[in-house]
This record gives C-alpha cells, structure tokens and sequence, in this order.
C-alpha cells in the first residue's frame, strides 16, 4: 500500500511540474508577445490556456483519488494538500499569461518608452519568482521559497512606480491615455502573477516544515 502511494505522489509531483512549466512558459511568451506585438506568440498563449486548464482538472482528481484511497497523513497529507493549492494558483498564472497575451493583439502604438522599459524589468523579476518558487517545490527548498516572498514587495514597488510614470506621462501627452492604460493594465496582471508565485513558495514553506506564513511575510 504504502510503496503504491509513493509511486503515484511521484507521478502527481510530476504532472504538477509539467503545469507548471506551461505556465511559466506562458508568462514568458506573453510578455515577448507584448513587447514586440507578435500576434502569432499571442495566439499561441491564449490557445494554451486549454492546456494549463486541462492539468488543474486532471491533478485535482488525482489528488482526490490519493486522499480517499490512501488517507495520509503528516507530512504526506501536507504535501499532497500543498500541491492542490500550487495547481489553483498555476492555473491563475496561465489565465493572466492570456490577459497580458490578449493585450499584446490591439496594442496601441504610442506606448511611453520609458513605461515599456519599466515593465520589462518587473516582467524580468515576476518570471524570476515564478521560477524561483517552482524550484524551491522541486527541491523542498524552504530558503528559496523566503527569497520569492521577500522579493513580492519589489514588485508592488514596480506598481507603483509604474502607475505614477503613466500619470506623469499622460499629464504631458493626453492623447497617449489609452496607451497608459493599456500598459498598467499589463503591469497589473505581472504584480498578480507575482502574488500566486508568492503563494506556491507560501505552500512550499508549509509543505516542508508545517509553518504557516501565509499573511504574515
């Protein structure tokens, strides 16, 4: 019983890995397809989603089927709760991939450089956090899991910023205003994908040690 449990938390560890890196690979592609208005890698984005969809449903289910079948506990139970609540919030990750990709199609041209160069640097840190916290769940590396929560505030500081730049910017030039909009909104969606890689390293930390962070970072 015990060694047939073991075999199928491998195989969940492993479809949870492959969910997330479709996400993170959408995180990356829909950037690029913003920043370059490539409407062929956008497309590419939103017809994946279906697929980031299609593993939530089929780890969900595999995680029923271990808890009614194997009841586990301790650090087992702990575990196999933390990877349902990673998948939900990799399955955000890819929706907001889409939004940003969804952008990147009618794009306005007149886009404030200086605002383009500022998202491609928090653009840089989200797809680190993302990474960051996907390798502390490989690894069962809680310090990692520290760095991305430590990490979440740069990002709320690159909202901001990024909201009194466009301000600034549409002061100056009025007609720009649907280009600054667009841009914040895309800033928005990265500080959010921020927050769910921010809640996988929270659910890493619980996994390994049984410590709850989750509000208190």
């Amino acid at each position: 019983m015990i060694k047939h449990f073991h075999r199928e938390l491998e195989q969940l560890t492993r479809n949870v890995l492959v969910m997330g890196g479709l996400a993170e690979n959408a995180v990356a592609r829909a950037i690029r397809a913003f920043l370059h208005t490539d409407a062929v890698a956008a497309a590419t984005v939103v017809d994946g989603d279906a697929e980031i969809n299609a593993m939530e449903l089929r780890i969900e289910e595999e995680v029923l089927k271990l808890l009614s079948l194997y009841a586990p506990t301790a650090r087992d139970l702990r575990y196999v709760v933390g990877m349902f609540k990673i998948t939900n919030d990799l399955e955000r990750v890819g929706d907001l991939a889409t939004n940003i990709a969804e952008r990147a199609v009618n794009r306005p041209p007149d886009l404030d450089p200086a605002g383009v160069m500022m998202l491609d640097g928090m653009a840089d840190r989200v797809r680190e956090m993302v990474q960051t916290s996907l390798d502390a769940f490989v690894q069962g590396d809680r310090a990692a899991a520290e760095v991305v929560l430590r990490a979440d505030d740069e990002i709320d500081e690159f909202l901001k910023r990024a909201y009194e730049c466009q301000k600034a910017f549409v002061r100056d030039q009025g007609e720009a205003f649907p280009g600054a909009l667009c841009l914040l909104s895309v800033a928005k969606n990265l500080e959010r994908i921020a927050d769910h890689a921010t809640n996988i390293a929270e659910d890493v930390i619980y996994m390994v040690s049984g410590d709850v962070v989750k509000h208190h970072h």
